[in-house]
């Protein structure tokens, strides 16, 4: 099998952004990942289905609501698409964690794992979408879990990343308009390359897919600081979040 042919997170605004929307900016609502449970699945068995379980999470800006739907991808010669009958939204799972700068909104799913049959002409990736609305944009947030014979015990121990911001440090007093140093500190459990993601309510970020680069701050007030990470190969995702005031 092929495992590792597809983009494992594929992220869309279905809004026109100007020459000045910069994708770090939480101006409106952005993807920032899927996370998967467990991490790698061996495939469902007559009698014994399977599910994972599934977050996806969103930054919007504070006060924003939004709505959570299932949405099927393009067709693709490289993962299975589960269709709207295999995999469902969690009641009531929606949850809300105010930030200085935005919010992070989390909303959770669960999926069907196919068996062998099922996977024997794409391989071991399938995925699933969600669309995500408010008063700003709706965001197409898609992503693949992985599933394996048994007899990839391997693959079957990889484990989640996880990360931290290095600097600033939490509880630093950061100046307006100044240009800070911003370090990831991920821990790689997988061996694998890792894409990262920055994230901030305002400024610019000089390489936000760099794990170490620059914050243009804003002006003086709270603000917030994302990083995101994702294994090329595991799928796994993890994020951290920092609040900082600026004067």
């Amino acid at each position: 099998m092929n495992l590792f042919a597809a983009i494992s997170l594929l992220v869309f605004t279905l809004a026109c952004g100007g020459p000045n929307d910069r994708q770090e900016d939480i101006t409106k609502i952005r993807g920032l990942g899927l996370t998967i449970s467990p991490l790698v699945s061996t495939p469902s068995t007559a009698g014994h289905p399977k599910t994972v379980d599934l977050t996806v999470t969103v930054a919007v800006p504070n006060g924003e609501a939004v709505r959570f739907e299932k949405y099927i991808d393009q067709p693709t010669t490289t993962a299975l698409l589960l269709d709207t009958a295999q995999y469902d939204l969690v009641a009531d799972s929606q949850a809300v964690e105010a930030h200085k700068g935005f919010s992070i909104v989390t909303m959770r799913a669960t999926a069907n794992v196919p068996n062998t049959e099922s996977l024997a002409a794409i391989g071991g990736q399938v995925r699933v979408g969600f669309r995500i609305t408010g008063k700003s944009n709706a965001e197409l947030v898609i992503g693949n879990f992985l599933v394996v014979p048994p007899s990839e015990t391997s693959l079957l121990a990889w484990k989640q990343p996880t990360v931290d911001i290095q600097m600033p440090s939490t509880g630093t007093v950061l100046q307006s308009g100044a240009t800070i140093q911003v370090v990831a500190n991920p821990t790689n459990y997988n061996g694998e390359d890792l894409i990262v993601g920055w994230f901030v309510g305002g400024g610019e970020i000089t390489n936000r897919r760099a794990i170490n680069t620059y914050w243009q701050t804003p002006g003086a007030g709270s603000n917030t600081l994302v990083v995101t990470i994702r294994g090329e190969k595991s799928l796994g995702s993890a994020m951290k979040v920092l609040d900082f005031t600026i004067q």
